[in-house]
């Protein structure tokens, strides 16, 4: 019955977004607010809504982008209040609520720099102390509920509700299902010291002085300290860490030639001068030097770190499904207005906080 008083107070208030508007000339009324968003018994109104798409610093300078904004706040708003309401139902003790809170405002309070820096939080955003401590409560009570589906806390009456163990002969084929993305691909760094040839005179000028300078790496000079003097301005600061890994393959899309000497090399190896070549023209000369290289490597699963590995995600996959199919339950159980285009996302991923 309250909730019904509520909502036609707020009805009273202002027409709902989407409503005709109504005529202010005749009837002498001027447009406030309006409602934006019903769930069961809480209503929100449509500046309510704006102050989340503030707090979450959305893109809202067009039109355009602010409806898209206020869309995907009310489908995740949604899913906040539905996984709160389910989580009242799990019997937590109000006072103990009220009091976790009560020391989680504390802690922002100190966080932003004492009542100052609180209040200048909350002008900045527009909300009330009494809206965040609501926010709060609305995070933490969909969070228990997200932890009693997934099983990570007890159920109703304090029993486990869910079996988060994953027997070995499971374990075993997520695991071969999850072989091909846990591979680690064969793969090699390497240094690159290109002479363009315009610089030193064309082709057999450029030639020369690449041999020269692999003939000097033979005899023990550093290559780095090569491509520091002979290279483009700025190579000296992308030696100070080591190459990245990369696939033989797709050097040699860059640099044809080199698939021999990537094969065969072994690290510390300098290639012969290769053509480098931009829009089928050579342009300059490049000395390759092969400084590690991998063999393609699978993780063994009698690896105890492998194990807990492919347990993590695989019930990171198979718990976030639970949540999803708990929330269109609860979606489809509940008075949601305007109607969700889509079933609403899971509350705590980190899209929509109080924070």
């Amino acid at each position: 019955m309250i909730w019904m008083l509520t909502l036609l107070s707020a009805l009273w208030i202002g027409p709902q977004e989407g409503a005709p508007a109504t005529p202010a000339a005749e009837e002498g009324w001027q447009l406030l607010n309006r409602i934006g968003l019903v769930v069961d018994e809480r209503i929100y109104t449509s500046a309510e809504l704006h102050t989340f798409v503030r707090m979450q610093d959305r893109p809202r300078t067009t039109p355009e982008e602010l409806a898209q904004a206020l869309k995907e706040v009310r489908t995740l708003l949604v899913a906040r209040l539905l996984a709160a309401q389910a989580g009242d139902d799990l019997g937590v003790d109000p006072e103990v609520l009220d009091r976790i809170v009560k020391e989680n405002l504390e802690v922002e309070k100190e966080r932003r720099g004492g009542i100052a820096g609180m209040s200048e939080y909350l002008q900045q955003t527009g909300v009330t102390s009494s809206q965040l401590k609501e926010q709060r409560r609305d995070r933490m009570m969909s969070e228990l509920w997200e932890r009693s589906v997934t099983g990570k806390v007890a159920g109703p009456l304090g029993r486990p509700s869910r079996d988060r163990f994953v027997r070995p002969g499971l374990l075993k084929m997520v695991y071969r299902e999850m072989l091909p993305s846990l591979t680690e691909p064969a793969g090699v760094r390497v240094l690159d010291l290109t002479l363009p040839l315009q610089r030193w005179g064309g082709l057999e000028a450029t030639l020369a002085q690449a041999e020269a300078l692999r003939v000097r790496v033979e005899e023990g000079e550093d290559f780095r300290s090569l491509i520091s003097d002979y290279g483009p301005p700025g190579a000296a600061q992308a030696l100070e860490s080591d190459p990245p890994w990369a696939d033989p393959a797709s050097i040699c899309q860059i640099v044809p030639g080199l698939a021999d000497f990537l094969e065969q090399a072994s690290p510390g190896d300098v290639s012969t001068p290769v053509p480098f070549e931009r829009d089928g023209e050579v342009v300059g000369l490049s000395l390759i030097q092969l400084v590690d290289r991998r063999e393609e490597r699978a993780p063994s699963f009698a690896s105890h770190e492998t194990q807990a590995m492919v347990r993590e995600r695989y019930q990171e996959t198979y718990w976030n499904l639970r949540v999803d199919q708990g929330l269109e339950e609860l979606a489809r159980a509940a008075y949601v207005w305007p109607a969700m285009e889509r079933q609403p996302a899971r509350p705590n991923n980190g899209q929509l906080s109080s924070n």
